[in-house]
């Protein structure tokens, strides 16, 4: 059985530091439990880039919530695609700020934006995807870190 995953960016309209960003994650991830949601949220550079897994109904409904959440605007959907396996299977709702983020993997994910900012047409939902890929590891270690200081 594939899932569907969703990804999409948006322009934060407020300081999003690393406490905040937890915050929203951890409402999501509470939410999206009982939804079969899985998923990751990063923060970089004045955006969000987040990807939501799960059947397809139930992730549209959520985008189309998170899109009226006021804290962010200009959200656009950079990629739908089935996929026969999650992402993100372990995390109802993993995050990464920026200030978690090596210099190198800061360095890409900036570029990443700024491809964003150019508005040049290049194909940012494959960016996209190709970031969180290889951002899941830092951002698995993130969250096993932060739990592990939460105990």
């Amino acid at each position: 059985m594939s899932i569907t995953q969703t990804i999409y960016v948006s322009r934060s309209t407020v300081h999003v530091d690393q406490a905040e960003l937890y915050s929203i994650s951890e409402v999501a991830a509470r939410n999206n439990q009982g939804l079969n949601v899985t998923g990751a949220l990063i923060f970089c550079n004045g955006y969000f880039l987040q990807i939501l897994e799960g059947a397809q109904e139930t992730v549209d409904a959520l985008l189309e919530k998170i899109g009226r959440d006021a804290r962010h605007v200009d959200v656009h959907v950079v990629s739908i695609q089935n996929r026969p396996k999650r992402l993100f299977e372990d995390w109802t709702m993993a995050c990464l700020h920026e200030a978690s983020m090596s210099c190198e993997q800061l360095a890409w994910a900036r570029s990443w934006t700024q491809l964003l900012d150019m508005n040049d047409g290049s194909d940012v939902g494959e960016g996209a995807h190709e970031l969180l890929f290889n951002l899941r590891t830092s951002i698995n270690d993130e969250m096993k870190t932060r739990y592990r200081k939460a105990m």
